[in-house]
């Protein structure tokens, strides 16, 4: 952080743009990395209390490393060009089989991830586990943003989907809500999303959590808009 915020300063000197002045920048970096080497402390005393949970800690790297990969790198844009219009893009030379497989491959090896995860925490495991949590995992992407007809989506706006889909499961098991009721209720708010996404794709509008999350996906110079063409995304980029 320190040696970036140095070339940064000295390219704006450079360009002859205004910086900071001198304390202010030292003063932030003081601060952020204090905050950081605190967390960094509390995460490697493993006190009760002040530790951070390795599920939690496995998720964020996971985050950041498919957030990088989904918006800086030339598979990312592949992906979502497959999933926006995949004729398309074959057209354009992207090799649709392999970044299906590639996709595929990857979420076998996510989901084995989230298994070992899950049985660690348990400490038991059984051969219905898991059975129907697909509704939740769908539920999740669309509500945080993608787009049925696929070639839209953040991992960040998935992540908040998860965490609305976690509130929801909590918040009907302390009601004391059945489960064949809470199974109806998640497919209602399931149905409610993929509606409301096909209502704004119609009006050529965003999602609420695709205006939310758009400053932490793609940015707006390199990430087209939802009411833009797959063609034309892959036109720019040849």
């Amino acid at each position: 952080m320190i040696v970036s915020a140095i070339r940064s300063r000295r390219t704006a000197q450079a360009l002859g743009a205004e910086v900071q002045e001198g304390w202010v920048m030292v003063t932030k970096l003081v601060l952020v990395n204090a905050a950081i080497l605190y967390a960094t402390y509390l995460f490697a005393t493993g006190r009760p209390g002040t530790s951070f949970p390795i599920p939690g800690l496995i998720l964020a790297v996971l985050v950041l490393i498919y957030g990088f990969i989904s918006a800086k790198t030339v598979i990312g844009r592949h992906i979502y060009a497959v999933g926006g219009n995949r004729h398309a893009a074959e057209l354009s030379g992207v090799q649709s089989k392999k970044v299906n497989f590639m996709v595929m491959m990857n979420m076998s090896i996510l989901a084995g991830l989230a298994g070992m995860i899950f049985v660690g925490r348990s400490t038991a495991s059984g051969p219905f586990d898991g059975v129907g949590w697909e509704l939740d995992a769908i539920a999740a992407v669309f509500i945080g943003g993608a787009a049925v007809t696929g070639g839209v989506g953040t991992v960040i706006g998935s992540i908040v989907g998860g965490l609305v889909m976690a509130v929801l499961n909590n918040g009907l098991q302390l009601l004391g809500v059945g489960a064949d009721l809470t199974q109806i209720i998640k497919g209602l708010v399931l149905l409610a999303a993929v509606a409301f996404d096909v209502y704004n794709k119609t009006q050529g509008k965003k999602s609420i959590i695709g205006l939310m999350m758009k400053n932490f996906g793609r940015s707006s110079e390199s990430a087209p808009d939802e009411t833009t063409s797959t063609k034309e995304v892959i036109s720019k980029e040849a």
